[in-house]
């Protein structure tokens, strides 16, 4: 909810100052949901420029018209007091609807204005509305914004920059996911510095954002090979939550592609032969045979004494997965060829 209301005020900023426009109808019905858990905003049947008049019949006291579907029509719980009583519609307006928005996100859909279209209850809400039993039930760091938007007077209200800089909002976990939006336009060194970072907060954040919004957003990042020993740590703390089937369908073909780089760098050999058992647990024979075990090859035969040495502890743990002939023709060769060609007497007992 933190970081729905934070992009859902985004896209205000965006068409207040980027596109002129006054949204209008800001209700929980004009927010989609996509699978990774974004917030988007629809409903822009009563969009208009900024400054045109946005009454019943463009200017005076709206008047809900009961012969026509709701669904023409705005909604009074969400609309502004200028709006309703003066026919104004203006930015600040967008500015009420979002504060009667974030309110009933936490109350079961419905405004801390609940007056089901009767212009009469509006008023006498409106002038409770401090003290009204859904703002009394929202979480303190929300509640003063919020009432910060619901100002009677539209010059009075939270700005949008305000709005997201509040205490609300000041959150690591909402941080890490902003920061983690905006991780192409960062230099190397604070990539690296928030993936190695980022291990300690993933416990934190509830599975579905981690399979929706994070492991989707960490998946587009494992492109940058230079950044893959430090991103695939966090990809695969949450692989190890997903169930056989999520992981086929979720990571793996991402995954398919790390597996096949060419000519990865030493470190990311190392994550992921670390993690050789749990690939092991989440794939079937037949992929772990063509997709997973080339990986353990190309480490025995690598030039690197690191990541030899990782390969040849992970043999012993994976042999019953290869099949009689691939151990006899490319794994047998490989540890020979180690054992004989090794310098340090405890990689020739490990090759043993």
């Amino acid at each position: 909810i933190q970081k729905g209301l934070l992009q859902i005020s985004k896209v205000l900023q965006f068409l207040h100052s980027d596109a002129k426009i006054v949204h209008g109808n800001l209700v929980p019905a004009s927010v989609l949901l996509n699978v990774k858990g974004d917030w988007k905003l629809g409903g822009f049947g009563f969009a208009q420029t900024h400054g045109r008049q946005g009454g019943a019949a463009g200017s005076g006291e709206y008047q809900y018209d009961y012969q026509m579907s709701a669904d023409t029509q705005r909604r009074l719980d969400f609309m502004a007091p200028e709006v309703v009583f003066e026919g104004k519609c203006t930015h600040a307006s967008d500015l009420f609807s979002l504060g009667c928005l974030a309110t009933a996100v936490y109350f079961d859909g419905r405004s801390p204005l609940d007056c089901r279209n009767d212009v009469g209850a509006y008023r006498r809400q409106l002038d409770r509305l401090s003290s009204s039993d859904a703002l009394a039930k929202l979480l303190e760091e929300l509640r003063s914004p919020v009432l910060a938007l619901l100002a009677t007077d539209p010059l009075r209200r939270m700005s949008l920059d305000e709005f997201q800089r509040s205490s609300y909002f000041d959150d690591i976990l909402v941080a890490s996911l902003r920061y983690l939006e905006a991780l192409a336009e960062q230099p190397m060194d604070q990539k690296i510095a928030f993936m190695r970072g980022l291990p300690r907060v993933l416990a934190s954040f509830p599975d579905r954002l981690l399979r929706r919004k994070i492991l989707p957003a960490l998946l587009d990042q494992t492109s940058d090979h230079a950044l893959l020993p430090y991103t695939l740590p966090n990809v695969f703390y949450i692989v190890d939550k997903l169930a056989v089937e999520s992981f086929a369908a979720m990571a793996l073909p991402g995954l398919k592609q790390v597996f096949a780089i060419a000519d990865p760098l030493p470190e990311t050999c190392v994550v992921i032969l670390n993690h050789m058992p749990l690939l092991q647990r989440k794939t079937n024979a037949d992929v772990f045979r063509s997709d997973v075990l080339p990986v353990v090859y190309a480490a025995l035969a690598s030039s690197v004494p690191q990541v030899q040495d990782k390969a040849l502890e992970v043999v012993p743990g994976i042999a019953d997965s290869i099949d009689f002939k691939e151990l006899k023709s490319q794994v047998l060769p490989r540890v020979q060829h180690l054992y004989t060609k090794a310098s340090v007497l405890s990689r020739k007992v490990c090759a043993l």
